[in-house]
């Protein structure tokens, strides 16, 4: 098939106008949907609601257990060894040492990598993965997953309230992070010598307003209404979906699956739960999954060729492929990484699948994201259509 010709057929600005109101319904209708609560449920809930009509769709639903808080309180677990390891070094400079590294190990195995580590100290919570199946027309020889999440994020106080210092406050806090265990070895190494290790000990005293800033990083009573982050992406992808379940659209070869997976924020654990229990299930040459993840920003659209703080790379097939769908819309599309945080897509590719990753978010970050702004009022339907547009180039050279 031609795409430039297969995809004139669909109704961009119809889609992502419904895009726009199926994330209002899910906000005023639900509420605050952090990984694992009620919420989060109903908005699968309303997703399985919207495809039910439909006699060629088939769904699924499967629960995972999770720590929640054992990713949103990660700052404050560092903060409060920090603070120990700050008292402890008066006892001892190696004791500040110890309680540094301990502070440096969470941040590693949470925020760098996304491990469980944290998991055995936290209450575990129940939280669902979803996903839509629609077979093609002949027997298929390839499938393409179109992935996204229903959750929403407890808010980052200092990018709200300081959203043009937020970068070097995260800076300091970091810094602060590195030099308690960096002060406490020297102050050790001067006592080894016979030296006073007071003056490190003074100098340490200098990092509580970081440790306090990392304590109070997250407002765990406010949900950020995660308009952008992520309904867009959860919409857009089940109105491309849903735009292939009819006769005149269906597809030759191509399976094609929509699929939440859920508490991507707190450490991508629903694409965790359902790569672990799923990917023997597919041939994974012939599979390729695209995730979305904040349609918003035009002007930073890019395909995510590396992820999960820039430590995984995706498949490079599938990033070209989606880059080459873009340029057949007329966007040139760049490449680009995810510095800080990560997509379900890493999840995803560290489980074996080939992935790539579509956002459209300022990397700064955006002064919604995460935060009380990120309402249906600050979406772009214009972006919306975009996405949808090289979605559909991208399905329809495929097929």
């Amino acid at each position: 098939m031609q795409p430039n010709q297969e995809t004139n057929r669909y109704d961009l600005r119809r889609i992502a106008s419904d895009v726009v109101c199926r994330a209002r319904h899910v906000i005023d209708s639900f509420g605050p949907r952090p990984p694992g609560s009620k919420a989060e449920t109903q908005a699968i809930d309303y997703a399985q609601e919207l495809l039910g009509d439909s006699k060629g769709v088939r769904t699924f639903r499967e629960s995972f257990s999770f720590a929640p808080m054992a990713f949103f309180q990660m700052q404050r677990v560092s903060a409060v060894l920090g603070m120990l390891g700050l008292l402890a070094y008066w006892i001892h400079p190696s004791a500040g040492l110890v309680f540094g590294l301990l502070a440096l190990l969470v941040q590693y195995h949470q925020l760098l990598r996304y491990h469980l580590f944290l998991d055995p100290f936290f209450f575990k919570k129940q939280s669902l993965n979803f996903w839509a199946t629609l077979d093609p027309i002949g027997p298929p020889t390839q499938t393409i997953i179109l992935n996204a999440h229903p959750d929403a994020a407890y808010e980052w106080r200092w990018l709200r309230m300081f959203p043009g210092w937020f970068g070097p406050l995260v800076a300091f806090m970091l810094v602060c992070l590195f030099l308690l265990p960096i002060l406490s070895l020297a102050g050790w190494w001067m006592e080894l010598r016979g030296q006073d290790p007071r003056i490190c000990g003074l100098v340490l005293c200098g990092l509580v307003p970081g440790f306090l800033l990392a304590y109070f990083f997250n407002d765990l009573d406010v949900v950020a209404p995660g308009a952008n982050d992520n309904l867009s992406g959860m919409f857009l992808a089940m109105g491309v979906f849903q735009e292939f379940d009819s006769p005149k659209n269906r597809l030759q070869q191509t399976r094609l699956i929509f699929l939440l997976t859920g508490s991507e924020e707190a450490g991508l654990r629903g694409a965790k739960a359902w790569a672990a229990r799923h990917k023997g299930e597919f041939d994974l040459d012939t599979t390729r999954v695209i995730t979305l993840d904040t349609i918003r920003d035009l002007d930073h659209l890019r395909i995510y060729s590396r992820d999960l703080n820039g430590t995984v790379a995706h498949d490079p097939v599938v990033c070209r492929w989606l880059k080459e769908a873009a340029s057949q819309t007329g966007h040139m599309v760049p490449f680009g990484s995810i510095f800080l945080g990560a997509s379900d897509a890493a999840a995803l590719t560290q489980a074996g699948f080939r992935c790539g990753t579509i956002a459209a978010m300022d990397p700064s970050p955006a002064h919604y994201y995460h935060t009380r702004r990120d309402t249906p009022e600050n979406m772009n339907p214009e972006c919306l259509r975009v996405v949808a547009d090289i979605l559909f180039h991208a399905i329809a050279k495929r097929d």
